[in-house]
């Protein structure tokens, strides 16, 4: 009986700690996507030239972009096709967006910038799942 309790006892602390680990990761993977997007709404423009009303656009559509895609991410583990098949409707619906709010000569110069960006990857063109 004791060592039942004891077990128990273990493995409610063990799973305790596991929970809080992950909610940590979480917590740093919402402090990263913010940091990452802070960065590359300066770097965008700066080399596209925005304007405050784009620039306003295209942070609400990311923030919401980075909360879809952490609700995605909880369903990966469930079915990955999905998952990726999901994923590219996101970016797909991020390049509609972006059509929107960029002037044609700032999309050209955006396509460029993502294309440069997909090369500089280890590896190099078309990694991480992206085509």
């Amino acid at each position: 009986m004791k060592s039942i309790k004891l077990f128990a006892g273990v493995f409610t602390f063990v799973l305790c700690l596991s929970t809080l680990g992950l909610n940590a990761q979480n917590r740093d993977r919402g402090e990263r996507n913010k940091a990452n997007s802070e960065k590359r709404i300066e770097m965008l423009t700066k080399e596209l030239d925005l304007n405050s009303d784009q620039v306003t656009k295209i942070k609400a559509m990311w923030e919401q972009n980075n909360k879809d895609r952490d609700a995605l991410r909880e369903t990966r583990q469930k079915d990955n096709e999905q998952f990726q098949s999901q994923m590219k409707s996101m970016r797909e619906k991020n390049q509609a967006e972006m059509s929107k709010i960029l002037t044609p000569d700032q999309l050209a110069k955006y396509k460029e910038l993502q294309k440069k960006q997909r090369q500089n990857r280890p590896g190099g063109k078309n990694k991480g799942g992206r085509k």
